[in-house]
């Protein structure tokens, strides 16, 4: 994983246009980082930078912008309400599942933040989240407390994606598929494991 970008502002500087946007990083300290080889799940906080938690959260887009009632519909605010759902931030069931940042969605937001120590906003930052599509682990670790980063810094690094095909091999055929070979699963090449 990198640090999300988290800024860009319009200036006039040396050199530069008057009123053209220039991009800006953003230097922060860490404050916790997770350690290798820990279990992420959704709802786990990866590093916190600033004292601001970064947390997992269930979902197969990656967080590109930030989430708010301002925010267009789109398929990233879905996997943000059913990952608050799932944790337990719409207990009433107010909040409808789909791709709509609502009142509902901002209320669940608020009681996600006021759940880890956060100013309950209701609105969720760039940067604050990173979507995962399973669960995983951390395989590294690129920063420690008291780093400081900016935006694209790599942070740590988790365990890719493995997929299982289990099949029956008639048992004439049983012979040819030992451990180790290499075969193609719908394009895909995977190794025989028994």
């Amino acid at each position: 994983l990198h640090r999300a970008a988290t800024s860009a502002s319009a200036s006039a500087g040396p050199g530069s246009r008057p009123g053209a946007p220039t991009a800006t990083t953003t230097t922060q300290m860490i404050t916790s980082a997770i350690d290798l080889g820990a279990a992420v799940t959704p709802g786990t906080v990866l590093y916190s930078v600033d004292s601001s938690p970064v947390v997992a959260l269930a979902g197969a887009l990656p967080a590109w912008r930030t989430l708010s009632t301002a925010s267009s519909d789109g398929p990233d605010v879905a996997q943000l309400e059913a990952s608050l759902a799932w944790l337990g931030y719409d207990p009433n069931g107010a909040m409808t599942l789909d791709d709509h940042f609502d009142s509902n969605t901002a209320a669940a937001v608020k009681a996600w933040q006021a759940g880890y120590g956060l100013t309950p906003t209701g609105k969720v930052a760039l940067g604050s989240v990173v979507f995962l599509p399973i669960s995983t682990t951390v395989v590294e670790v690129d920063i420690s407390v008291g780093d400081t980063v900016t935006d694209g810094d790599p942070v740590l690094a988790l365990a890719g994606v493995a997929q299982e095909v289990v099949i029956e091999v008639p048992s004439a055929d049983q012979a040819l598929f030992v451990p180790g070979l290499e075969v193609d699963v719908a394009g895909t090449t995977g190794t025989v494991q028994l």
